[in-house]
């Protein structure tokens, strides 16, 4: 900071020796100075910006890091697409020709889930139970031989 005090002092000074020099001649006198906030660095030695000091870790130990966080992150991709394939998952039981039988005749008798799953398959087209669906399931070729 002294030595920017100095330097002010002088561009104030117009008989300073400084002003005898062309270059100096043409310096603006009132232009004010930006202070510069300078730090001391591990070296002992003051600076605006301190040099990269590495961490005291060895290479073993970053690559340890290294190794753990990318098996970390597969892993937990790995995690949310098991459970991403559970919430798709079908969660109603075997569908038998009594259970078609008891939604036909009470289907408020019938548990919730199955009542969804037989609605959703009349409209997906999927008819659940019906013989020409258990056919067109038996044959590849929907015309017989």
């Amino acid at each position: 900071m002294g030595l920017i005090s100095l330097f002010r002092a002088l561009q104030r000074d117009t008989s300073s020796q400084m002003y005898t020099s062309s270059f100096f001649r043409e310096v603006c006198r009132t232009q004010p100075q930006k202070t510069v906030n300078v730090r001391k660095c591990p070296d002992g030695q003051y600076r605006v910006v301190c040099s990269y000091v590495a961490p005291g870790l060895s290479p073993g130990v970053w690559t340890s890091i290294f190794l753990l966080g990318v098996i970390g992150q597969a892993l937990l991709l790995g995690l949310l697409c098991v459970c991403a394939w559970q919430v798709d998952t079908d969660v109603t039981g075997e569908v038998t020709k009594e259970l078609l039988d008891q939604i036909r005749r009470d289907p408020l008798s019938v548990d919730p889930k199955q009542r969804e799953e037989y609605a959703l398959s009349w409209l997906e087209g999927r008819y659940m139970g019906e013989r020409w669906q258990q056919a067109r399931q038996g044959q590849m070729l929907a015309l017989a031989n």
